[in-house]
């Protein structure tokens, strides 16, 4: 229930993105909010944001997610790899797989159309990007199916030469359901069938992938309609077994029925697999070839996160020359308002012909003065993080320090 509360589409995702960016500590946000995950990207002023975004989820999600305190908190280096993972798909539900990405880009065009993106961000977005389409260009990391419901469903596709024309029934609406609904939807199927013993549920996922619920006692009807049967429930024992195929038959007209049982206890009785015209896989079946795709997979994985580390380095190196660029100006305006003042009052008591003199004499002090702390500040280590002297700065003159936080 949490998730859903937290599944930001629509008015509700622009409505995020401007009550996060009014938050007092944080300057710019940019939100992914999917069946899998919301999570939200921002620069911040202050380590107080940290406590601004915590109490704006619990007010979306209510008392409950409080007590969860589900919460994931990256800053600095960590949260801009953060998001470079996302990109190069090694944080997703299966690794390697597309959707993210362009998930990502969805993210980050709602974040600059509701102004709530800004430099740092939109730098980050690029840097994501980028790392993204080399680990799909220059690894194997997104080569070939690693999970069940996709080699289950790409499985379906090899044995129908046309099988986005062929009608789908799918048992179950857990998240190996929808993991297949998903696959189905992006191998263009238009005909998907979705049975669950809880009627909303089923409705939901049809109508999220779609698809059309049928209620649980259609499920013979259905399957004498369908070509491509595949099941995934929690039941713990067989809900289709000889008996009831061998009367589904007798109304197919000796089409094929093509059978994927995913569920663990089994959904389908594996003594059909002697019925003419059914074509019966299980999840045995199916992880020799999950096993195979991933081991290729795993093998790049390494390589894909050099990728993400070095893109992660260029993208730190240039958010500390940004940050320490205005850590400069704010520090020299700082230092030429203080003169500026003093300047001014002296100025009242002086002769109009030394006043110039005193202008430029308190210029050349005040960078004679600045010149060595200026160096200091341009020679410290890049970290992506806040260093001591940054919050000095940010005490003594106000300078302000945004950092990336995920």
């Amino acid at each position: 229930m949490l998730r859903e509360k937290l599944l930001w589409e629509g008015p509700l995702l622009s409505q995020a993105l401007h009550g996060i960016r009014h938050l007092q500590a944080v300057t710019e946000n940019a939100i992914i909010s999917t069946c899998n995950r919301t999570e939200v990207m921002a620069a911040i002023s202050s380590p107080r944001a940290i406590d601004e975004l915590r109490s704006y989820f619990v007010s979306q999600g209510g008392p409950a997610l409080a007590d969860a305190a589900p919460f994931f908190i990256a800053q600095g280096r960590s949260a801009a790899e953060h998001v470079l993972r996302l990109a190069a798909g090694l944080e997703s539900l299966v690794v390697g797989e597309y959707q993210v990405l362009g998930q990502l880009k969805a993210a980050f065009y709602e974040a600059q159309r509701n102004r709530a993106s800004g430099p740092i961000l939109n730098r980050l977005y690029h840097h994501a990007v980028a790392v993204g389409k080399q680990a799909r260009s220059k690894s194997r990391i997104g080569a070939g199916h690693t999970s069940v419901p996709s080699v289950a469903v790409d499985l379906a596709s090899r044995i129908f030469s046309d099988f986005d024309r062929h009608p789908v029934l799918v048992l179950g609406a857990g998240e190996m359901a929808e993991l297949v609904l998903m696959h189905l939807r992006e191998k263009g199927v238009r005909q998907i069938r979705v049975i669950n013993r809880t009627p909303e549920r089923a409705q939901m996922l049809a109508a999220k992938w779609q698809g059309k619920a049928h209620d649980y006692t259609e499920l013979a009807e259905q399957l004498v309609e369908t070509d491509i049967f595949i099941s995934s429930t929690g039941a713990p024992k067989p809900l289709v077994d000889a008996t009831l195929l061998q009367q589904v038959l007798r109304h197919r007209g000796g089409r094929p029925l093509f059978i994927v049982d995913i569920a663990v206890p089994r959904d389908v009785d594996p003594a059909v697999s002697v019925l003419d015209d059914v074509y019966l896989y299980n999840i045995d079946d199916l992880r020799g070839l999950v096993a195979e795709n991933l081991k290729t997979r795993q093998q790049d994985i390494a390589l894909v996160e050099g990728m993400v580390d070095a893109e992660t380095s260029r993208f730190m190196n240039w958010h500390g020359r940004s940050q320490t660029s205005l850590q400069i100006q704010a520090l020299t305006h700082a230092a030429e308002q203080l003169r500026s003042q003093y300047v001014q009052y002296a100025s009242q008591v002086l002769p109009v012909a030394e006043r110039a003199s005193l202008d430029a004499f308190t210029k050349q002090l005040m960078n004679q003065v600045l010149h060595e702390p200026i160096n200091r500040i341009k020679d410290l280590p890049i970290t992506g993080q806040v260093q001591p002297h940054e919050e000095i700065l940010r005490q003594l003159f106000k300078v302000s320090q945004k950092e990336p936080v995920s």
